[in-house]
């Protein structure tokens, strides 16, 4: 196993921060095992990089607990491709080399998110959890680990003061949610200066910082939901105690504070992982409306679409993992990535056709060999490719401008995963609905207004 540092990404081998595995965002996810399944699977087999994952997230969402525990074979496909370098699991210290030693310290650090009644429902335990895992990363020669190179509640405690201090929204997609940045204002600088004192109280060195979990147990306070000894475990308690209350408005704000405040805690940790970020469908919408770096029209010249098939997810997961990510290191996917990045990096408009067809050869032989090693009844995926000369638009850019396309309009996309890499262009993989080659919708760049969103 490797210590990776994030100073070895670069733009083209960054990895993704896993968002789609945060308990603290069940919520927000109707099936929240098949969308974790789904990112999962096509985020490893189709971007270059692998996945990064802090520590908590092993242990703190019940779609992992269940991959993990209703495997088909001795490691589950997470398993494998941790022990692969795929995913990268990252510790709170560099000495820390076990997901027995990083459980150990999850909970002398009081952190919360680890529910009882999660565990019992997957047949299993913290504990467990961490020697199943030990199990297949301890002893990998291509295991990586990386660990929190920054103090990370320091850096969260920034990128909200950043936030919060803005006057406005940097990009609202629709009008109420410039409305409700409005409307709570005061409310988020009280809930961030109670949160940040909660959070060095509970911190046995006194460190300064904030930590997400303080913010939902402050917010409970100060709304009256439980008393001062109270905490709760996500935001989903949260959320239904004022559910419970049938204040419409009072709700409706609450929900949005809670969505920025994740979305937030995804862009500080993806930030300091040096990792891309991601978004679930759900989030995308307060993704693209904070980020402060995404211009509303930006220019997206070259567009490829790939359509393809593969193996459903239900076959990957049910195929031996070392026969699926044995076609992944068996150079196929690394042709794709050449190929793709051989496309995206091209200046020359005579060479775009056979560049073009250079990634369709590719990406259908690396698909069909997924086949083969997960047979089963193949689905259709789409992958759009966008390519822009423009080296200003950084990655958080082209995720919002994908995050719209696959995310947010739903007659493109029933479901869709953004990927692809930082700097000049980006990719994403998308599956619609199936209609007639003649019906198919022609992917646009986002409008200034989103009709879909009520706006």
């Amino acid at each position: 196993m490797r210590l990776v540092r994030t100073t070895e990404f670069t733009p083209w081998n960054r990895p993704y921060y896993f968002s789609a595995a945060d308990g603290g965002i069940e919520h927000n996810i109707a099936d929240s095992t098949a969308t974790f399944n789904n990112s999962l699977v096509y985020s490893i087999l189709f971007q270059q990089g692998g996945i990064v994952l802090p520590d908590t997230f092993f242990f703190n969402n019940e779609a992992v607990l269940r991959h993990v525990t209703q495997r088909h074979s001795k490691w589950s496909f997470l398993q494998h491709a941790m022990r692969n370098g795929l995913v990268v699991p990252s510790f709170r210290s560099e000495t820390t080399e076990t997901f027995a030693e990083g459980l150990e310290a999850i909970g002398a650090q009081n952190i919360l998110g680890l529910e009882r009644a999660q565990y019992e429902r997957a047949g299993t335990t913290p504990q467990k959890m961490a020697e199943a895992l030990d199990d297949a990363l301890v002893g990998s020669a291509h295991a990586r680990r990386a660990y929190w190179e920054r103090d990370m509640g320091a850096a969260y405690s920034t990128y909200l003061d950043d936030l919060f201090a803005l006057g406005e929204l940097p990009h609202p997609v629709t009008e109420r949610q410039a409305e409700l940045w409005t409307a709570t204002a005061g409310f988020r600088h009280r809930i961030l200066a109670a949160a940040k004192a909660a959070t060095e109280a509970a911190d046995s060195s006194g460190r300064p910082g904030v930590r997400r979990g303080e913010v939902w147990n402050v917010m409970g306070r100060l709304l009256d939901v439980h008393g001062a000894a109270d905490k709760f475990d996500k935001p989903r308690q949260l959320l239904q105690a004022m559910r419970d209350r049938r204040d419409r408005d009072t709700m409706e704000q609450v929900q949005y504070l809670v969505d920025l405040v994740n979305v937030a805690y995804h862009n500080s940790q993806a930030d300091a992982f040096n990792a891309s970020r991601h978004s679930v469908a759900a989030l995308t919408p307060i993704a693209i409306a904070i980020d402060a770096d995404a211009e509303r029209e930006f220019l997206m010249p070259s567009t490829l679409e790939l359509e393809l098939l593969v193996p459903s997810v239900c076959s990957i997961l049910e195929a031996p993992p070392d026969r699926v990510l044995g076609v992944y290191r068996s150079g196929l996917a690394e042709e794709y990535f050449v190929k793709r990045r051989r496309w995206i990096e091209n200046r020359l408009p005579e060479r775009d056709t056979g560049r073009a067809e250079a990634i369709q050869a590719a990406a259908r032989e690396y698909a069909r060999e997924l086949c083969r090693a997960a047979p089963g009844v193949p689905i259709s995926l789409t992958f759009l490719l966008g390519g822009t000369s423009a080296a200003g638009l950084i990655k958080e850019v082209g995720n919002s401008y994908l995050g719209y396309l696959g995310n947010v309009q739903p007659s493109l996309a029933a479901y869709a995963l953004v990927f692809g890499v930082g700097g000049a262009a980006v990719s994403y993989l998308v599956t619609r609905p199936r209609l007639p080659r003649q019906e198919r919708v022609v992917l646009q760049r986002p409008p200034t207004r989103y009709p879909e969103l009520g706006s």
